[in-house]
């Protein structure tokens, strides 16, 4: 019978990251489907290859928040500086953004709401994941840390690691099997 530790989170820094996220697919996708947040923004905000400094970016944030969790707390500039044309008007309208986002974040309907969604899920999910390291007589060496982000990130990336998954609300509800098929694969 083997155990392990799971912590489940809601990543204040990706979540953060998908609010950008969103704010541009919304900018440069044309789509009567919009996403959350719908910002008005300069038609110059982001830089033009915003989506591979957006993959480098959340990549960092991952591998710094699995080093240290208390590097998920950082909203600093250096968002700004990788992902917006840096001018006065974008600096003013990413600090907008991001005071946006800390309020949301601050209230019910942000970090509670999204954490408060799995509960039953992140269940579900530990019992699976006993079943599955059981089923192959393994034990975890270390905590695995699940985040939970409000919705998906649409950015192709490389394989995260078995002990840092990121999942949004809609894929613990949805695509519940594939996360964990694609955890059994990244471990097995």
């Amino acid at each position: 019978m083997n155990s392990f530790v799971m912590r489940t989170d809601a990543s204040t820094s990706l979540n953060f990251l998908i609010y950008i996220q969103n704010i541009f697919l919304n900018q440069n996708r044309k789509t009567n489907k919009f996403k959350y947040p719908n910002f008005t923004v300069p038609p110059f905000l982001f830089k033009p290859n915003f989506e591979n400094c957006f993959r480098t970016l959340w990549n960092d944030v991952c591998q710094a928040i699995d080093k240290d969790v208390s590097n998920d707390f950082l909203l600093g500039d250096f968002y700004y500086h990788e992902l917006f044309n840096a001018n006065e008007e974008n600096l003013q309208k990413f600090n907008e953004i991001r005071q946006s986002f800390q309020i949301w974040w601050g209230s019910l309907a942000g970090q509670f709401s999204i954490e408060s969604s799995i509960d039953e899920p992140r269940d579900l999910l530990y019992r699976d994941l006993k079943i599955l390291f059981d089923k192959y007589n393994f034990s975890p060496k270390q905590l695995i840390s699940v985040y939970v982000i409000y919705d998906d990130y649409v950015f192709e990336t490389g394989p995260a690691t078995p002990y840092f998954i990121v999942a949004s609300i809609s894929t613990f509800y949805i695509h519940y099997k594939n996360l964990l098929g694609e955890i059994e694969i990244m471990l097995f």
